[in-house]
Order: structure tokens, then sequence, then C-alpha cells
């Protein structure tokens, strides 16, 4: 289960050089839209979701800094599941157990299911995309790197 989470999210971890203060003033530039949670967490956003056309709950990107050293800062970048894969699950559940329960509708239960791994294709699809762009652009505008490995 822990890689199916792992498989939905972005999980990275970036270095940026130069000093607490220096990433500070570079989160204070950002044009990007962000909320400062605490001392070492920020919270980036996109400004509409594309998969729904809505502005609520934004696309986002969570980024924590990890390990501080002279003159490089390790930076975790995070997304969660969107809520709305939680919906469709649960709705698609209900369906399906009620489709269940109809033993002469057999096709309708298939056709659920399709319709489901349809949606959740779209939506995964439009948000990993979308969460993606808005990675690089909050890498970009931090000036991060990614880890060479």
């Amino acid at each position: 289960m822990r890689n199916l989470i792992k498989s939905l999210t972005i999980n990275r971890i970036y270095t940026f050089f130069g000093s607490r203060e220096d990433l500070d003033a570079c989160i204070k530039q950002s044009d990007i839209k962000h909320n400062i949670v605490n001392d070492g967490l920020v919270e980036f956003a996109a400004s509409i979701s594309w998969g729904t056309g809505t502005y609520m709950p934004p696309i986002g990107v969570k980024v924590s800094v990890v390990k501080v050293d002279l003159d490089e800062i390790k930076v975790m970048m995070k997304t969660t599941i969107r809520p709305e894969q939680y919906f469709m699950v649960a709705i698609v559940a209900i369906v399906f157990v009620a489709s269940v329960f109809e033993v002469d509708d057999m096709p309708a239960t298939i056709y659920v299911l399709l319709v489901w791994i349809l949606f959740h294709v779209w939506f995964h699809f439009v948000f990993r995309v979308q969460e993606n762009i808005l990675a690089k652009k909050v890498a970009k505008a931090l000036r991060l790197r990614t880890r060479q490995l």
C-alpha cells in the first residue's frame, strides 16, 4: 500500500546552495502563490486545477527543509493524494458493491469499473502533470538542484 501511495505522489530531495537566509529570500521573492507554515515548511499552490476547473483546493507542493549544512541545504518537495481521488474511490466502492448484488446486471458492474478506471486515469494524469509543472517552477524559483546519486 505504501508503494501505491508513493507512486501517486511526488517525493523529491533537492539541494539549495546558499545560506538559510538566501533560501528564505528566494521564497519571499517568488511570484508563485505560497504560504509559510512554519520555519521549515512552505506550501506552494497553483492558481487553478486544470482537471476540475476549480480554484479550491489548489494543486500544491510542500517544501520542507530537511538538513542544513554550512552553505548547502537539503530540501524535500512533496505532494499528497488529492481529495478528489479519495472521493472517486468511495463513490466507485459504493456503486460497485450495489451493482454486485444485481446478479442479472453483471455488465453494469464491468461498466462501472471501466468508467472508474477512465476517470481515475484522467484525474491522476492531469493532477500529476500540473504537480510536476508546479514542482519545476518552484525548483527554478528557489534555485534548487536535484540531488546527484
